[in-house]
């Protein structure tokens, strides 16, 4: 327990260059501050495995394994950048820049470091700092007046920039009218109907944008 403990207050020191220490380095210095003297290198009883490295915007999730400890095995990653490794087979970190990390698992007996310590490094490149996952399409639409005589005007309001058609159906789901098909930026849009020799009764219109669909149901008499 007391290795455990000072291996999680050291794993975060970094050199005056602010240059991330090696996860060997660092073990090694630890092995000196408990006093084991024992040298780093990768022994053929123990191996170590990335399982896993999933990246979501600019966190990756790492799981690993380790097998051939027989007395208190430890599992830590070292991220390849300026930040302290962490400590556990399934870990996740964000990085604060683009780029190519070397991403390293170093698995390890801390009773016997001798005959077990290892380690193996995979490459893993971030290309979308700072964004985890895209906002959620969102569509929503009003309708003035209705029921409508002459014109009728459908307030769109987008949240992404999207594809979008408009289109009235009748009570059999017939097409009488395609209202708008283009794209639409982000935002909120006033699109006006103006029907020619349309009879009185009930319709329906339907808006297809991005993966929603909205249908509202429209009246249209020659009284208003």
């Amino acid at each position: 327990m007391v290795i455990s403990f000072l291996f999680l207050r050291f794993v975060g020191i970094q050199n005056k260059t602010h240059k991330t220490i090696s996860m060997k380095a660092k073990l090694y210095i630890l092995s000196l501050m408990a006093g084991l003297g024992f040298a780093v290198a990768a022994q053929a009883q123990c191996t170590a495995t990335i399982n896993s490295l999933t990246v979501v915007g600019a966190t990756v999730t790492a799981v690993g394994s380790g097998t051939g400890a027989l007395g208190f095995p430890v599992l830590g990653w070292d991220w390849g950048d300026a930040s302290s490794p962490s400590v556990g087979a399934n870990a996740t970190h964000t990085y604060a820049t683009n780029g190519t990390y070397q991403i390293c698992l170093t698995y390890f007996d801390a009773l016997d470091t001798a005959n077990c310590f290892t380690s193996t490094c995979s490459s893993m490149t971030i290309s979308a700092v700072g964004v985890s996952q895209l906002a959620a399409f969102e569509a929503k639409m009003a309708i003035s007046p209705n029921p409508f005589g002459n014109t009728t005007n459908f307030n769109l309001s987008l949240n992404q920039a999207s594809k979008v058609e408009m289109a009235v159906y009748d009570m059999t789901g017939k097409q009488v009218a395609m209202v708008y098909e283009g794209e639409l930026n982000a935002g909120l849009h006033n699109i006006a109907w103006t029907p020619e020799n349309l009879a009185d009764g009930v319709y329906f219109i339907q808006v297809k944008a991005g993966d929603k669909m909205i249908t509202r149901k429209i009246v249209h008499t020659t009284n208003n």
